[in-house]
């Protein structure tokens, strides 16, 4: 089982193991730069890279979160790395990484050049915020390959 790290870095580690989920602080480097760092370790440890986007006031964000200690959640990421990002702290340099926010919780394949895709998921592909509903779709999201 993952555990939760407090640390307060500009890269928190939420959890790590089988798969990497960092929370990225806004720094004074620019985002593009922090993706492009981020594409880096994620192919050091054989991982594939993601963007989620989430806000301290998003209550579905929240319910994610929480549900994370699940297994069925600790398996739906295996073999990712995921780079959370607040909607409200980065909404200025999203642009960078060709970002557009419709909705959150969402999450972003990322490229080798550390720019979102437009292969995403939000939290419109599950029904109510509870670990049997949002697994599923976030597996499958996360194990397809893209185009």
């Amino acid at each position: 089982m993952k555990s939760l790290l407090l640390l307060l870095l500009i890269s928190t580690p939420l959890f790590a193991g089988d798969f990497t989920i960092l929370e990225e602080k806004k720094s004074k480097t620019d985002l593009l730069t922090v993706m492009q760092s981020h594409v880096k370790k994620a192919k050091e440890l054989k991982q594939k890279l993601f963007i989620q986007i989430t806000a301290t006031w998003c209550g579905p964000c929240k319910r994610l979160q929480a549900a994370m200690p699940d297994n069925l959640m600790q398996d739906a990421f295996a073999g990712t790395y995921i780079v959370k990002l607040d909607a409200d702290e980065w909404e200025d340099d999203f642009s960078q990484i060709n970002i557009k926010i419709k909705a959150v919780p969402v999450f972003f394949k990322v490229n080798s050049k550390g720019k979102a895709t437009k292969y995403s998921l939000d939290g419109g592909a599950w029904a109510e915020d509870i670990a049997i509903n949002m697994a599923p779709p976030l597996k499958t999201y996360f194990n397809q390959e893209t185009r």
